[in-house]
């Protein structure tokens, strides 16, 4: 299946996404946690500027929705803090 895909034939790209398990770790270490982005996006872009412009992608969706699940938690939090307040000051 990826004996002819120029990423994984290339020795970065087979270092990077050589199989599904490692594809996926970093993409979780690299595309999400953005831990050694840098280096992993300059192997993408030797290998194809496409590839590069989809990690891109990638990172940017992952960043905006662990914001998003960040922002989600806390007005949780701020909406269970002020109803807490407010039935303590109906009680008093």
């Amino acid at each position: 299946l990826t004996a002819n895909n120029p990423v994984i034939a290339k020795d970065s790209g087979a270092n990077l996404f050589g199989d599904v398990p490692r594809s996926m770790y970093n993409l979780l270490i690299s595309g999400v946690f953005l831990e050694n982005l840098a280096p992993v996006m300059d192997d993408i872009r030797g290998t194809h500027p496409l590839y590069s412009v989809i990690f891109m992608v990638f990172v940017i969706l992952a960043a905006l929705m662990v914001m998003n699940m960040l922002i989600g938690v806390l007005c949780e939090v701020v909406s269970a803090v002020a109803a807490a307040e407010r039935e303590d000051l109906m009680g008093t």
